[in-house]
């Protein structure tokens, strides 16, 4: 079967690895001419990752990140900016805010209030391969239907917004260099709950996971068209059948994986032809619907 995956990013990559060893043949179409998607092309040096994906990556033969080796203790901690520290024990975390930002004390026991309901709702494990079992499995589906409440609590509301509530501005840059300002703020306390739990790790170089998935999936026999922006798929029969490329190149497939912007699937590779109203609609009203979201699906796709 030929595989067409539109996007070069981690996602892509790992699909790609994950199709190659089903025996398809995979070429990723990637507009850029680097891989690595968003985690290549944006500014921030910090780069984290769960050790929940980590039996995916040992799956697809990416078992040398030495991550363990970046693990934090308690008393350490993850980023700091001109002196204010991101602590791992959440006491000293609240007593260091608190010292540094004494006008800001109701925001910050806010602040560590939120990270407490977040760190009862994930889920705690001595290896994280066990996440794979079926009994793992439904305590995380059980999990995520108990943190429901919390999320939509703060889902209207970017980390921009919410660190405006403190006065140190040290603390503000803080929060925003973690991850990009305009993520829902849950997002950012659901990471650093993992990160209480000593199940999050940084990685200096961000570029690493991408080499060795890129390694791994040429390896594999995969193919990789940079520069190579999808325009518009062809159908038969209600079925991919090919797609062009920004450069009118076509390539007949038999399926396609897409793993970048969903909006810009739906609006300008699809062509509006197959729109959910209500989740456009969201989607375009970020103030009242701020999303962080990713949409991977496929087309007729069967393994071989």
């Amino acid at each position: 079967m030929k595989l067409a995956i539109v996007g070069g990013g981690i996602s892509g990559l790992v699909s790609g690895i994950f199709a190659l060893k089903k025996g398809n043949e995979v070429c990723i179409f990637e507009k850029n001419d680097n891989l690595g998607g968003v985690d290549i092309y944006n500014n921030f040096t910090n780069y984290f990752i769960y050790d929940a994906n980590i039996p995916f990556y040992k799956e697809i033969g990416i078992d040398d990140l030495n991550i363990y080796d970046n693990k934090i203790k308690d008393d350490e901690y993850l980023i700091n900016y001109n002196g204010i520290y991101l602590y791992k024990n959440i006491n000293l975390l609240e007593e260091h805010l608190k010292s540094k930002d004494p006008s800001s004390i109701k925001e910050i026991d806010n602040f560590i209030k939120d990270i407490r309901q977040f760190y009862q709702y994930t889920i705690n494990y001595d290896d994280p391969i066990d996440l794979l079992s079926f009994k793992s499995k439904a305590k995380f589906i059980f999990s995520q239907g108990k943190n429901v409440k919390m999320r939509n609590k703060h889902n209207k509301e970017n980390i921009r917004e919410y660190v405006e509530g403190f006065k140190n501005e040290d603390i503000k840059n803080l929060l925003k260099s973690i991850l990009p300002s305009d993520y829902p703020i849950y997002v950012l306390l659901i990471l650093i709950a993992y990160y209480q739990l000593g199940k999050l790790f940084k990685i200096d170089n961000k570029l690493e996971i991408v080499e060795k998935l890129k390694n791994k999936y040429t390896s594999l026999g995969g193919k990789i068209r940079f520069n190579s922006e999808i325009y518009k798929f062809t159908y038969k029969y209600s079925k991919v059948v090919g797609l062009w490329t920004g450069d009118d190149k076509y390539f007949a497939i038999d399926a396609c994986i897409c793993t970048n912007d969903p909006y810009d699937v739906f609006k300008r590779i699809l062509e509006n032809k197959h729109n959910d109203r209500k989740y456009m609609l969201r989607y375009e009203d970020y103030k009242n619907y701020p999303m962080y979201s990713y949409l991977s699906f496929t087309y007729n796709f069967k393994s071989t």
